[in-house]
């Protein structure tokens, strides 16, 4: 794919990634404020007051405050399931998070005269983070079309990958690219081994690569994995994604040599990008 396409899909998912992880804290927020009169920042400040609210009135109605809050996360919810169909649902999150926003913010500003609360600054720079992850969303709108022509593609696509055993034991990805464009097998191309190993580090540890060779998904990495390709000694292009980040396309040469290349994320302002490191 298109690593202009793939960083445009990378930013949209990561609008809907902020979304659940919102609606996550808003949840656990009902009961830790009801049960335990404890409070998650990064979550909806619209459900905090009318928990605190109620339950300042009476304790009798904190099950009527916790089915109000959690019914305020329902439309959150739905915009986080069909932001993937349209980005409308998107900017409905953009607009419901940012009038939380101004909530937060205009009781902060009238709550000034008993002194600056540092929970609630902090609470209110999560806030706008979250509206701007958002509002990057829906300047990537393209993304919803592109995430759809790569699910028709992918059903599509021809079996160009497969998984063999060696006779030493080793599990290999094979790309299956030795075929001309008449059909027939071309005998002067030679099979060459590309070993990808993603370096084992403590950012972005949790996070999945999918490793792309031509366009083709021939494998997935976990921190500290490798993954051995048998690809033709034809040209290839080597590209790296995750979530939120991917690497630049790395042109391998077309000669016989085996190749073996390092994956490694650093971090950059709102995504990741994988360096990609020839080792031989």
């Amino acid at each position: 794919m298109d690593p202009m396409r793939q960083k445009k899909i990378n930013r949209y998912k990561g609008g809907i990634s902020t979304i659940i992880v919102f609606v996550l804290f808003s949840f656990v927020n009902v009961f830790l404020i009801a049960f335990m009169d404890k409070y998650y920042l990064f979550s909806s400040y619209l459900s905090a007051l009318i928990i605190l609210i109620l339950t300042e009135l009476s304790q009798s109605y904190v099950w009527i405050a916790m089915v109000i809050t959690l019914i305020l996360l329902v439309p959150y919810i739905i915009c986080a399931i069909f932001a993937k169909k349209h980005y409308g649902f998107m900017i409905a999150a953009a607009v419901f998070l940012s009038l939380d926003t101004l909530l937060l913010g205009g009781d902060m500003i009238l709550s000034l005269d008993y002194g600056v609360d540092g929970g609630l600054i902090i609470n209110l720079l999560f806030h706008i983070a979250a509206v701007v992850e958002l509002i990057m969303a829906i300047v990537s709108k393209d993304a919803v079309k592109f995430m759809k022509e790569a699910k028709i593609s992918a059903i599509n696509a021809p079996d160009s990958v497969k998984t063999e055993v060696l006779p030493d034991g080793e599990t290999v990805s094979v790309l299956q690219d030795t075929v001309t464009d008449d059909g027939d097998t071309d005998d002067s191309i030679q099979t060459r081994r590309l070993t990808i190993t993603r370096k084992k580090t403590f950012y972005a540890s949790m996070v999945k690569f999918d490793v792309i060779i031509d366009g083709v998904l021939v494998g997935t990495l976990k921190n500290g994995q490798s993954l051995t390709v048998m690809a033709s000694s034809r040209a290839h292009a080597l590209y790296v994604q995750l979530q939120n980040g991917n690497s630049d396309v790395l042109q391998i040469p077309a000669q016989a040599m085996d190749k073996t290349y390092e994956l490694k994320p650093i971090a950059k302002p709102n995504e990741a990008y994988i360096q990609i490191t020839e080792l031989s």
